[in-house]
């Protein structure tokens, strides 16, 4: 299976006035510009380049662009000036934009949601927080004016991207309690990575 690679596509076509080099008709010979470009998936992400062939409709020779004599190279770069590389071909990098454009602005609002549920916790919210070098989950039990009371999970993760895991594990029974203002902290250290609610 081929992942990654390069293809051409023909982006322009012209016939130029130099006689064919085989059979020496005028106005015969048809230049062909292709544009490379790098794919992975088929998804083209930029163009690498521009290549050539010129093709005689008399006699049908066709010549590559290293093969050309001086002449046809000249006819060759005039057509290729005029040959303009298809915004299609950034299609790649165009989705790699939208993807990290969609993940900045998830994230964001992530992050806006999490601040704003810290302000107001809840009973029943879960909050994956860094403590040192691991990661857990508080579950909020209860909320008073100036406190939380919370159980904490039993496991923890030194992997921030497991901490999801951890909900499935169970929670300590032994109810503890934290001021608000330290959850607001600890927000603000970014030790607090998600409140689900």
């Amino acid at each position: 299976m081929i992942v990654y690679g390069q293809r051409s596509k023909l982006i322009k076509t012209e016939l130029i006035h130099e006689p064919c080099p085989n059979c020496g008709k005028n106005f015969t010979v048809q230049m062909n510009v292709f544009q490379r470009y790098a794919h992975i998936f088929w998804i083209p992400f930029f163009p690498t380049g521009k290549t050539g062939v010129s093709q005689c409709s008399s006699c049908g020779q066709v010549v590559k662009y290293a093969y050309m004599s001086d002449a046809l190279k000249a006819g060759y770069e005039n057509v290729k000036r005029s040959a303009n590389t298809p915004i299609w071909m950034f299609s790649g990098l165009g989705l790699v934009a939208i993807i990290a454009i969609a993940v900045s602005i998830n994230d964001s609002q992530k992050s806006s949601a999490t601040s704003g549920y810290v302000l107001n916790p809840k009973a029943g919210d879960v909050v994956q927080i860094k403590l040192d070098s691991v990661y857990t989950l508080l579950k909020l039990t209860s909320v008073d004016k100036d406190s939380i009371h919370f159980v904490t999970n039993q496991y923890q993760t030194t992997d921030d991207s497991q901490i999801d895991d951890l909900s499935e594990k169970p929670y300590d029974t032994q109810v503890l309690a934290m001021a608000k203002t330290k959850l607001i902290e600890l927000n603000k250290k970014g030790d607090i990575i998600n409140i689900d609610r």
